[in-house]
């Protein structure tokens, strides 16, 4: 299965939302848009942690998904 998400095309009045949230925290947000996926349910901590190991190894963000 492939999933093919993109950079999403917030609003202005999101766009505002993502940019205040960015001040505050100081850092920047990069937003998502990806079809219909269902998030995997109750992932352990040991199975999150395992993902996060091979993120940190191969330089990518894994989602977890149905």
């Amino acid at each position: 299965m492939t999933i093919l998400c993109s950079f999403s095309k917030p609003g202005v009045d999101e766009l505002k939302e993502i940019q205040n949230l960015e001040k505050e925290l100081g850092v920047t947000l990069l937003a998502f848009s990806c079809p219909e996926t269902k998030l995997a349910p109750n992932l352990t901590d040991e199975q999150i942690k395992k993902i996060r190991e091979i993120e940190n190894k191969v330089g990518m963000i894994l989602m977890a998904v149905q």
